[in-house]
């Protein structure tokens, strides 16, 4: 597809940014929108309600306790059952509501691998600090060294150690989804549990790891949906367990058939440079639902890089 084209896509979503209507946002835990009521604990999860094309069509009952689970299918049925359902979104457009304003960001920190750097490059936010490298997972974001605008190269629990964060967001996951599930789920819990030994005061936000195109997908079965919505779920559930928050972009980037719509990637796996805007607002408007403890701006140290 042209570049035109491309800009065309991402641009509407950007004009999208300008709709009246907020996008519903459901709590997987029950809690109340932060405008009409109190805000949501910690371990809550967050997700759009997206809802699927075809709403007309009830959901399919969910088996007895003494039913023997389904085998997963090799691709998602029209309607899958809650537990194996693929969330899809609009493919990279969507309608805000409130969104944070870039302030919200300046005691922010973003732990990634490449995807995140392109909103490091591409969308950066307030003045938040980013520890994002390339072929960054689970299993080396605490020893690998990373450097920013605002620090030079030092791990990830050496920075922690010299400054106070408000917000710490995580988006990893894609680099590993082909090692076993119980393991990644295991190094992610340690990597969150030390975020919170050394940021007792932060809101630790998880992102579920974005779809990859058809062809990246056929290229090996880890990058399809089905095997990135099972680590989703896992990482989900971790969060709950963790007290972290839970948000998740296929809402806005998987198509209906769950995959990253070729418009929006070169590779399959990371957007066009003119996409990651749509990221960055959508997590502008999670943020809104977001609790975070008042005073962590004003308590954020900066070292010299």
């Amino acid at each position: 597809m042209k570049r035109r084209s491309k800009i065309l896509i991402c641009a509407a979503a950007a004009a999208a940014l300008a709709g009246a209507a907020a996008a519903a946002m459901v709590f997987l835990s029950g809690g109340p929108a932060a405008h009409a009521g109190p805000s949501p604990a910690p371990g809550a999860a967050l997700t759009d309600a997206v809802p699927p094309a075809a709403t007309d069509t009830p959901e399919p009952a969910a088996p007895p306790p003494s039913a023997e689970p389904a085998p997963e299918e090799s691709a998602p049925p029209t309607e899958p059952p809650e537990e194996s359902a693929i969330v899809t979104g609009s493919g990279g457009s969507f309608t805000p509501g409130d969104m944070v304003p870039d302030s919200w960001f300046d005691d922010a920190l973003f732990i990634g691998d490449s995807r995140t750097d392109g909103l490091r490059l591409f969308a950066r936010a307030g003045k938040a600090d980013y520890f994002v490298s390339t072929g960054l997972s689970v299993y080396t974001a605490l020893t690998k060294e990373a450097s920013d605008e605002d620090f030079s190269d030092r791990t990830l629990p050496a920075l922690l150690d010299g400054r106070t964060y408000g917000k710490v967001l995580i988006c990893l996951g894609i680099n590993e989804c082909g090692t076993d599930l119980g393991s990644l789920i295991r190094a992610y819990r340690e990597l969150v549990d030390t975020v919170r030994q050394k940021e007792p005061g932060a809101a630790i936000i998880l992102q579920g790891v974005m779809v990859c195109g058809r062809a990246k997908a056929g290229s090996d079965a880890c990058f399809g949906p089905e095997n990135i919505n099972r680590l989703n779920r896992a990482i989900r559930e971790m969060a709950a367990e963790a007290g972290a928050y839970y948000i998740d972009p296929n809402t806005v980037f998987a198509d209906g058939e769950g995959y990253l719509p070729d418009e929006l990637s070169g590779d399959g796996c990371h957007l066009h440079a003119d996409c990651y805007g749509v990221w960055m607002d959508w997590i502008r408007c999670q943020a809104v639902r977001i609790p975070v403890r008042p005073d962590a701006l004003t308590a954020r140290t900066r070292t010299a890089s």
